[in-house]
C-alpha cells in the first residue's frame, strides 16, 4: 500500500486518509461510510499516483498467484476467478471511474464534494483530473 506522506494530510485537522492497493474507491467505500458516520464527510479527494504498482499487474496475474499459493480446489478456483484486484490500465481513467462510482453511490451524501487527482511522483505536482 502506498503512503500519502507527500500530501501531509495527517497534519490537517479532521482529514481522514484511507489507503488501499491502487487507491481504488470501491474497496474503500466501507471506510468512507464509517468515517462519514463518525465525523461527517463534506469532501472526498480521490488521489492516485504515477508509477503505481497496480499498473504493472493485472487480475489474471493475481488469480494465478492465488491459485498456485492455495493449491486451489474447484470451489476456491471459482471464488478466485470472481475476484477483482482493481487493475489499473489507464491511470486517468481509473480516477474518473472512481469519482463516478462515488458520485453515483446512494451511500455517499449527494452534497459531498468529490474530486479526483493524480500525484506525479517525479515532479511532486498534484494535478486535478476531475473537479
Amino acid at each position: 500500500m502506498c503512503g500519502f506522506w507527500y500530501l501531509d494530510l495527517d497534519r490537517v485537522q479532521g482529514a481522514f486518509t484511507i489507503r488501499n492497493a491502487g487507491g481504488r474507491a470501491e474497496p474503500a467505500l466501507r471506510d468512507l461510510i464509517t468515517a462519514d458516520g463518525i465525523a461527517g464527510i463534506t469532501e472526498i479527494m480521490v488521489v492516485h499516483h504515477t508509477d503505481c504498482g497496480l499498473t504493472y499487474f493485472d487480475n489474471e496475474y493475481f488469480r494465478t498467484f492465488l491459485k498456485q499459493r492455495a493449491a486451489a480446489d474447484d470451489d476456491n478456483k471459482s471464488i478466485i476467478d470472481g475476484m477483482d484486484f482493481w487493475e489499473i490500465k489507464n491511470m486517468e481513467q481509473s480516477i474518473k471511474d472512481d469519482v463516478e462510482f462515488l458520485r453515483a453511490s446512494p451511500l455517499i451524501g449527494k452534497e459531498t464534494k468529490i474530486s479526483g487527482h493524480l500525484y506525479d511522483i517525479r515532479t511532486g505536482i498534484v494535478g486535478t483530473i476531475v473537479e
